[in-house]
């Protein structure tokens, strides 16, 4: 039955009308659902820690507020070791200038250039992480920083696992970084396992620029 009007008289119903607002309806509250009846893909994008590029960089690169980095490896190099060639333009002022100040590093690379993350400082330059693999049947990971020092990025070297860390461990690490921390994964081997069954869990530390080490992942 349709729906009578302030006059009384019966109100009849326009299919086309309740077929266009229906189609607005559904367009208009899409985002909103997603937002949040999906908020797990929201917080997956946080967790991976997107990171605009350098449009005009050849290689790897990342940018923020106040620092952009192309990295890139020579053509004629082979590919399992070599170096690193790094561009950084980097503001000459916190907070944001208009002002920016350009450096050139090479750094000694083992291994496949893989990843490159920029991790919050309280300085408000961030710490530039690069990771190369072997390219062994363990793929083990060399990671190398760059850390604002004096005005300038200054190269580092990422601690190793510590002696009990790398008890079972054979490789294969999985890397990410969540909430501004760098966050590794990997399998734990059995003295009988082979390279393609781990049977031993897995383990998961993070590293602390401030005490150097890997710490182990909370529960």
């Amino acid at each position: 039955m349709g729906k009578t009007s302030k006059t009384g008289y019966p109100q009849k119903e326009n299919p086309a009308l309740l077929t266009l607002l229906t189609l607005f309806l559904k367009k208009s509250l899409k985002p909103l659902l997603t937002l949040f009846v999906s908020g797990t893909l929201i917080a997956c994008g946080t967790l991976k820690n997107q990171q605009d590029t350098v449009p005009d960089c050849p290689g790897l690169s990342a940018r923020d507020r106040q620092v952009e980095v192309c990295v890139t490896v020579p053509g004629h190099e082979p590919e399992s070791i070599g170096t690193l060639q790094i561009t950084l333009h980097s503001a000459l002022h916190y907070p944001l200038h208009n002002k920016s100040k350009q450096q050139n590093l090479e750094l000694e690379r083992d291994g496949t250039l893989e990843q490159l993350w920029l991790l919050p400082e309280p300085s408000g330059y961030p710490v530039v992480i690069l990771l190369t693999r072997s390219v062994g049947s363990g793929s083990y990971p060399d990671l190398q920083g760059l850390q604002r020092v004096n005005d300038e990025y200054q190269p580092f070297k990422l601690a190793g696992l510590s002696e009990q860390q790398r008890l079972g461990y054979m490789g294969h690490d999985q890397f990410q970084v969540m909430a501004g921390q760098l966050y590794r994964r990997f399998p734990i081997y059995r003295q009988t396992d082979a390279n393609i069954s781990p049977s031993g869990g897995q383990a998961c530390y993070y590293y602390d620029l401030k005490k150097v080490a890997w710490l182990q992942c909370p529960d």
